[in-house]
């Protein structure tokens, strides 16, 4: 009686619509031609039939259901032979590969190619060097397809064609054997809201709740930017609008007509201007570029490099120092809170340690104790009356002639242009000397160094001149450049007598830091001590009392200053 052996057919493909196009790849044919192998042995019996759809090579079996069912009865010993197409079904990873040998080698189980009837042999230095060769070639052809497969990529860019995805608010259309895309209706209705409500000035955050609410499709359930599983996709990821999302939307070029492709590893980028894709005109676009620039320069960064928190929204706070206190304790902000006062039941707005108020616990496991809370119309003055000493004329008579100096004459900024002028010709007369060399054939290590580092001289050299033409197209004198900032620097006096929105905008000038709040109680007397950095000066500092200072005369009603000679400068701190 002839023993029988137990056969398993394991069949891969990476490319998931080889098996429409019906080529030679395709696991159907793979399993058909195993199948029929197996049946010229007359010992061999199938026992079971494994594949991986659309899955690369490179993967391990544990991103290859498929594959890992197969390993799984090798090392079991449930099988005597496998039988696939050839070694690069296995794997085309050589560590990978090697590594599933030495799985079917322990085991004691025989691997088989039935495209040409190999069998693989582990038993001899020979046989194993032979299947290193051969998984070699399966490697170096997977980096050479991928070689020509990111050129013939670069080349459809190159032309203007689609080389990517899907992207929202758009449909890919195959057209004479590449990838155009055509404008979708539905979802670039979308997209044209999202443009005109942000211009309209509404923030982020509102567009992205008046999306949800209407359920409008995303990008996810569009099929772009890329279109994931059906099963990735979760109430946080997917079917709902996200402010990033948003953003990217506002960002991307392609919404006025140009296609952007970059290729980093090759510094190749690749621009084409295309009028039929336009989905918004030059105008909102640039509107919006500006607002999202606007509020990009508006993060306030602190004097350790952090950032202060989130830039202000199309709609300013109602309330002169929101974000830019800090808790002297914890460093926390100090937010503008509502609280009532007195037995009347009124409610007065009053500043509050947001890391004592939300229970917030610090680094050390414990909650700020900074329980104290400051009127929120005292502090607003008492912090503007110290600002206002150094926004005199007199100081800002110092400034604008300090920067009608640094603006510098036109003559010496002729002779700058001149200068630059030179060294950019004698850096071209260089740039070609390297490339005589290049087209010669002598392309050594050094050649190349230097060619990139002429090129960057080059680069910065039409950087600094495209700067001083920026400069010179403003055409004033020093007068009248002179008028004009004292225009603008005057609306700068007075700060405490304009509207919120205008003291704001001067305080996040003038302000590089936050001002830090520190909490003192003593008996029942409770105040706060507030200090800062200032652009125009060292140091302000003053105090103000707190919310529950027992002193009937003047309970959180009045300010009084640190010293009376200057009320907002303290000598001892300016210097120290």
């Amino acid at each position: 009686m002839i023993a029988t052996l137990k056969v398993i057919a394991y069949g891969r493909k990476s490319n998931p619509d080889e098996a429409a196009r019906g080529t030679e790849t395709s696991v159907k044919r793979q399993l058909e031609d195993a199948r029929r192998f197996i049946a010229r042995h007359a010992d061999w019996r199938l026992t079971g039939e494994f594949s991986d759809e659309a899955k690369s090579g490179v993967l391990g079996e544990d991103r290859r259901p498929g594959l890992k069912s197969v390993m799984d009865r090798v090392r079991a010993k449930a099988v005597d032979v496998v039988v696939m197409a050839a070694n690069d079904r296995l794997a085309r990873n050589q560590f990978e590969a090697m590594s599933l040998l030495y799985e079917f080698h322990k085991a004691g189980v025989r691997l088989v190619y039935h495209n040409d009837g190999r069998e693989v042999d582990l038993k001899t230095e020979a046989g194993i060097f032979t299947e290193a060769a051969h998984n070699f070639g399966g490697a170096f052809k997977r980096v050479s397809d991928s070689s020509h497969m990111v050129a013939s990529l670069m080349q459809k860019a190159r032309n203007g064609f689609v080389s990517g995805g899907a992207v929202f608010g758009y449909v890919n259309a195959r057209v004479d054997g590449h990838v155009e895309r055509r404008i979708d209706p539905p979802t670039a209705k979308i997209v044209k809201r999202i443009f005109a409500e942000f211009v309209a000035g509404r923030t982020v955050g509102q567009i992205v709740k008046g999306l949800n609410r209407d359920k409008a499709p995303t990008p996810a359930h569009a099929g772009g930017w890329k279109a994931p599983k059906r099963q990735l996709l979760t109430p946080t990821r997917g079917l709902v609008w996200m402010k990033p999302t948003i953003r990217g939307v506002l960002r991307r070029p392609i919404y006025k007509g140009l296609v952007i492709s970059r290729w980093r590893k090759f510094s190749e980028t690749f621009e084409h201007m295309k009028p039929d894709l336009r989905i918004v005109d030059d105008r909102v676009w640039a509107e919006a570029q500006r607002m999202l620039a606007k509020n990009t320069r508006a993060y306030l960064r602190h004097t350790n490099g952090k950032l202060w928190g989130k830039p202000p929204a199309n709609v300013e706070s109602p309330y002169v120092l929101t974000g830019m206190l800090a808790c002297g304790i914890c460093g926390s902000v100090m937010s503008a809170e509502s609280r009532p006062s007195g037995d009347s039941g009124r409610r007065i707005r009053v500043y509050w340690c947001r890391g004592n108020k939300r229970g917030a616990r610090r680094s050390n496991g414990e909650v700020c104790g900074n329980n104290i809370v400051v009127p929120m119309t005292l502090l607003d003055a008492s912090v503007l009356r110290c600002i206002e000493p150094y926004l005199s004329a007199d100081v800002i008579a110092d400034a604008v002639k300090a920067a009608v100096a640094r603006a510098g004459s036109r003559s010496s900024v002729a002779a700058e242009r001149e200068r630059i002028g030179r060294e950019l010709k004698a850096v071209d007369q260089e740039l070609g000397n390297i490339l005589t060399l290049v087209k010669r054939g002598i392309v050594s290590e050094t050649v190349q160094d230097e060619l990139a580092a002429t090129e960057g001289r080059r680069r910065d050299l039409r950087t600094a001149l495209a700067r001083l033409d920026q400069a010179d197209a403003f055409r004033a004198s020093a007068a009248d450049l002179e008028a004009t900032l004292t225009g603008i620097l005057r609306d700068w006096v007075n700060i405490a007598t304009k509207p919120t929105v205008q003291q704001r905008q001067l305080l996040r000038k003038l302000l590089p830091a936050r001002i830090t709040v520190m909490p003192y109680v003593k008996g029942s007397r409770r105040w706060v001590d507030f200090h800062g950095d200032l652009a125009l000066a060292p140091i302000i500092s003053g105090i103000a009392p707190a919310v529950g200072d027992d002193r009937p005369d003047d309970r959180g009603h009045r300010w009084w200053p640190q010293r009376d000679s200057n009320p907002c400068f303290s000598l001892e701190r300016a210097v120290s």
